[in-house]
């Protein structure tokens, strides 16, 4: 190998440590401080926690109602994914069998739904579910996700 190659591939490596280093510092920061207690935190918020407090955990699990959240995510997760699995596989294999002008203009339709980012239509969806009754159900979050990740799954095979 080179003496140049060597010293780019040695200035690139360096280069590459302190990206990753500013990148991980944050993450170091919520661990080493989820280990603190407040005081600690105040006096001295870069270092180290002197002493474990694992009760910060408890006490957030508590406060957050943790148990009852995780089980609300994971109903509307199982939800979501396996009505996505059987619309998106009934519409994508429709999509591939069946070839006419109505079908090659819903997979352009969905395709450039695709393309708008979620940002844009991220009120007049809820807009939308409102005057459905789609809000405050996890029934209701299940089929708005059905919307929103129909494209996805009848394309992907495509």
């Amino acid at each position: 190998m080179k003496k140049s190659s060597k010293r780019s591939l040695t200035i690139l490596s360096i280069g590459l440590f302190i990206i990753l280093i500013i990148v991980l510092y944050p993450f170091y920061l919520v661990v080493a401080n989820a280990f603190k207690s407040y005081s600690e935190i105040t006096k001295d918020m870069l270092g180290f926690p002197t002493s474990l407090h694992w009760e910060n955990f408890a006490t957030a699990m508590k406060m957050m109602d943790f148990w009852n959240a995780f089980w609300n995510t994971l109903k509307v997760t199982v939800m979501s994914n396996v009505g996505l699995i059987i619309f998106g596989t009934m519409c994508g294999y429709w999509l591939i069998r069946k070839s006419n002008k109505l079908n090659k203009f819903l997979y352009y339709l969905l395709l450039g739904a695709m393309a708008i980012p979620f940002q844009s239509i991220m009120i007049p969806l809820i807009q939308v579910m409102k005057v459905t009754g789609l809000t405050g159900s996890h029934w209701g979050m299940s089929i708005g996700y059905w919307g929103l990740g129909c494209p996805n799954d009848s394309l992907s095979g495509r």
